[in-house]
């Protein structure tokens, strides 16, 4: 999920921005084939409650040095 208030730029969208100075957290359940989100760490609660998102746990930390991994568009093949 990436919030924006201009959705028709998204499907030519080629980076999403990580603030150097905040911590990320990648939250999900226990399915491995479910779904997992990236949130920042301060706001992980705020957004669960507010989307109602069943992600109760915390599957990796995000941190200013990264991962190294390209991400890949969802709506581009």
């Amino acid at each position: 999920m990436i919030w924006t208030t201009t959705p028709w730029t998204l499907p030519a969208s080629m980076a999403v921005a990580f603030h150097p100075d905040f911590e990320y957290v990648v939250v999900g359940d226990d399915d491995p084939h479910g779904d997992a989100y990236i949130i920042e760490s301060r706001r992980m609660g705020p957004v669960l409650e507010a989307t109602g998102l069943n992600a109760p746990k915390i599957l990796a930390r995000v941190s200013r040095q990264g991962d190294g991994k390209d991400q890949s568009s969802p709506s581009v093949s």
